[in-house]
């Protein structure tokens, strides 16, 4: 039997996403029968998660030393113990682990990249003014030392190899599980959940999604902008996740005040909804680990039209529409045919529906236990 300890630790900006990965993990593992010990390390100074210092001092001291103090070792039978780290920026807690295997989940090294100029901020190949990720980098060198290495792609996997040397044999890739609850729904709840927030049917609705620089919000804006210009159709985009200054700044520089919604969803029960409620996902991001909203949008039967980029290729597959990531006008023409080719869209959504499948959790689950039986 397996004995799982899990280790979920969360910054509050990428708490959602990383608690749906672990959720996942989480579901998976459970249906395969295997014994799990969760430690979520907490602090009451989490109130200040806004204090950058505050939660540095958390994630590098603090909650390593919980993890020490709370120290799980070898259980008294010969059982196989496994300590698995949920997310690879706290790859630094290895030292406090206990005796067993060590397992990580590398989801990207996007810090990194950008820093030694590999992600791209234009067509031109201008790179982000980036300072050095001391703390992150901190962390990153403690990937080496896990007896076992898990990516949720093959494009982070390659990443680990090329840039920061990981032994490829030391590489497993388990993409995240996408839940269930993202499937077609009825037209009645679409219709009440349109009217909840106000989306108005009578228009077509682009979505987007995050609100790091990477998403390449600007290419989104200007294909929303340039639709408006040169089609006729009746049009808004709806922008998911935090709010964002700098995608607000976007909208009123490119004049398209009138033509932006916004929501952010504490709860991501109703995401699926909006799913549903969209009629394209525009995804022209510059880098992505995975790409979970091109996996949840093509498991609701919802066209994408997406960049080319790292992971994406993998995730949206033959039914995503690829462009380069600047290309405009490309991404202008996609977006008009999967509004308009309602033969294309049927085609993609049947096939797409099939496909999602294999992320559900009893697949992600299988995957999982072959990885921990196969650890050196």
């Amino acid at each position: 039997m397996k004995n799982i300890s899990l280790y979920r630790c969360y910054e509050a900006d990428n708490r959602i996403s990383m608690e749906i990965y672990a959720d996942g993990v989480l579901s998976g593992l459970k249906q395969q029968g295997v014994n799990i010990k969760e430690f979520i390390p907490t602090s009451r100074l989490e109130y200040w998660h806004k204090n950058a210092v505050v939660m540095r001092y958390l994630r590098y001291f603090h909650y390593p030393q919980l993890v020490k103090k709370n120290k799980v070792d070898n259980t008294a039978t010969n059982d196989l113990l496994i300590h698995h780290v949920s997310d690879h920026g706290y790859a630094h807690l290895y030292p406090y682990l206990g005796q067993g295997k060590k397992c990580l989940s590398v989801h990207d090294i996007i810090p990194y990249l950008t820093y030694i100029g590999e992600i791209k901020a234009d067509q031109e190949g201008e790179t982000f003014d980036f300072k050095k990720p001391r703390l992150n980098l901190y962390s990153l060198k403690f990937i080496k030392l896990y007896d076992q290495i898990i990516t949720i792609s093959q494009s982070t996997a390659d990443d680990l190899s090329k840039y920061l040397g990981i032994d490829s044999n030391k590489i497993a890739i388990v993409p995240p599980v996408i839940d269930e609850k993202f499937h077609q729904v009825e037209q009645q709840r679409v219709n009440q959940f349109s009217e909840k927030y106000n989306l108005d049917r009578s228009f077509k609705w682009l979505m987007v999604s995050g609100r790091e620089y990477y998403k390449n919000h600007r290419t989104s804006l200007n294909v929303l902008k340039a639709l408006l210009n040169k089609t006729d159709i009746k049009i808004k985009l709806i922008k998911t996740g935090r709010p964002c200054s700098e995608f607000n700044s976007l909208v009123r520089e490119l004049d398209l005040l009138d033509h932006v919604e916004q929501l952010y969803f504490e709860d991501v029960s109703e995401l699926p909804l909006l799913y549903n409620v969209v009629d394209c996902l525009l995804f022209p991001s510059l880098y992505e680990g995975f790409g979970m909203p091109v996996a949840e949008a093509l498991a609701c039967g919802t066209p994408v039209v997406m960049s080319n980029q790292a992971s994406l290729p993998e995730v949206g597959n033959e039914f995503a529409i690829q462009h380069d990531c600047f290309d405009i006008d490309g991404m202008v023409q996609s977006v008009v045919k999967v509004l308009n080719d309602q033969e294309f869209i049927s085609r993609q959504k049947e096939s797409a529906l099939k496909w999602s499948e294999k992320f559900h959790a009893p697949s992600i689950g299988k995957a999982l236990c072959n990885v921990y039986d196969n650890i050196p």
